[in-house]
């Protein structure tokens, strides 16, 4: 690239990244802004902005080294006056009424929850969310729910040997019901009544791995109760999915 010259062509994201670009898509949705949470390398804010996702995002990161690599990168496409960027954990740099919308994903889902918690203590929560916990999914879908918030879409995808849950929640949306509530946290209930290919490559993969377990620990004399449980919910999942 020549010097000066400012790149147009939207970033090459991965696979994750784009399934969180397509969720903030979801309902032909057009933000005025978005904040990033843990924006890292800044490739989902510039992308919302080149495909008028969003007027304006506020792009944050707790560490300094990819809140730097993400400034590099927003001027290398001259969005500095649509991309604001900020050193800050979580949502604490915002206030209501600041963003539409929040997007905070590749962290634990006990951390987004507390994320979730603090801001709506300062009523600086958003009327949507899209979040990628990277474990802890029910954790995620509970504090939804006890936030008032539905779950509109989901999503999963598999990439480099992980799986990922990707969860919209919109303030006061009604979500289709699901009987089995614990089954529908652990599991999703949009992932389910949809009978997500994804979800049910990682139910079977998980049942295979947790029937590996409690046999050892049988031959071990240990009785392996937690592991059953487990075990239990991925059998009572797979039953719903092949009966839907």
């Amino acid at each position: 690239m020549e010097s000066g010259m400012k790149r147009t062509s939207p970033p090459k994201l991965s696979h994750r990244l784009s399934a969180l670009v397509s969720m903030l898509q979801a309902s032909d949705s057009h933000y005025g802004s978005v904040a990033d949470i843990g924006c890292d390398h800044g490739w989902i804010a510039i992308t919302l902005i080149l495909e008028n996702v969003a007027e304006k995002v506020i792009a944050s990161d707790i560490r300094p080294g990819p809140l730097e690599r993400a400034i590099e990168h927003i001027a290398q496409f001259g969005l500095e006056d649509r991309i604001q960027t900020v050193l800050a954990g979580g949502m604490e740099h915002l206030s209501k009424g600041d963003v539409d919308a929040a997007l905070i994903a590749g962290m634990g889902g006990f951390l987004i929850r507390d994320i979730l918690k603090e801001a709506a203590g300062r009523e600086a929560i958003c009327e949507h969310l899209v979040l990628q916990p990277q474990n802890g999914w029910e954790e995620v879908r509970r504090c939804l729910w006890d936030s008032g918030y539905g779950i509109t879409h989901e999503d999963m995808v598999f990439e480099d040997g992980k799986f990922y849950v990707i969860i919209r929640g919109e303030k006061g949306a009604k979500e289709p019901e699901f009987s089995q509530k614990d089954l529908a946290e652990k599991f999703g209930p949009i992932l389910l009544k949809e009978k997500h290919p994804v979800l049910l490559q990682y139910l079977e993969t998980e049942q295979e791995k947790f029937k590996q377990i409690l046999e050892r620990l049988s031959q071990s004399g240990n009785p392996g109760d937690e592991v059953k449980e487990k075990l239990s919910d991925l059998e009572r999942a797979l039953d719903i999915i092949n009966t839907l």
